[in-house]
């Protein structure tokens, strides 16, 4: 059952004209590197990422995660966000299935115990909050992911390290000295 765009594209053939886009001067061999770095840093938190897909998916397809997005409203409403999000990511980077694609969607609902997804799906709902979020991170300067946003206006870009995340975190909640008197 398609969303917005149907079944997707071939996962492995967008994220290599992507790489060859913003890394023209990288190696295939430094590109693979990568990956594999990815890989074991997804590896090290118990985590699968999967690029090439299993066997009877080879090829992974890439689709629009708006539907993803509303779902996730759908499944916070329910008191369920971890599990749904737990669900579209193990559906999207284990398994390779399309985003785009509602039986995949709904079948993530069903495992994360969220109800109502089919409905919510077919209907405008969670269309209007995922667009003003999509905004707002539009107008914060994200063009990409992956990105972490903390409290709703500071942008991490990237994939940062654990280093990284505790250094922003220590500063955003660092004592604000007060004003002095003079």
């Amino acid at each position: 059952m398609p969303g917005i765009d149907g079944v997707g594209v071939d996962k492995r053939g967008f994220f290599k004209r992507l790489g060859d886009q913003r890394n023209p001067d990288k190696s295939e061999d430094e590109k693979i590197a990568r990956r594999q770095s990815l890989k074991d840093a997804w590896a090290a938190d118990g985590l699968d990422l999967n690029f090439s897909g299993p066997e009877v998916r080879p090829e992974g397809t890439l689709g629009s995660s708006f539907d993803a997005q509303r779902l996730i409203v759908l499944a916070r409403k329910q008191g369920r966000e971890d599990q749904m999000i737990e669900a579209i990511y193990t559906a999207n980077h284990v398994r390779n299935e399309c985003l785009s694609d509602w039986s995949v969607l709904i079948a993530a609902a069903d495992y994360a115990g969220v109800t109502g997804a089919a409905t919510m799906l077919a209907s405008n709902d969670g269309k209007a909050e995922v667009r003003a979020k999509i905004e707002q991170y539009i107008e914060m300067g994200i063009t990409a992911v992956p990105v972490i946003v903390i409290d709703d206006k500071y942008p991490i870009m990237g994939a940062p390290d654990k280093a990284q995340l505790a250094a922003t975190f220590s500063k955003l909640l660092a004592p604000v000295a007060p004003p002095q008197r003079l």
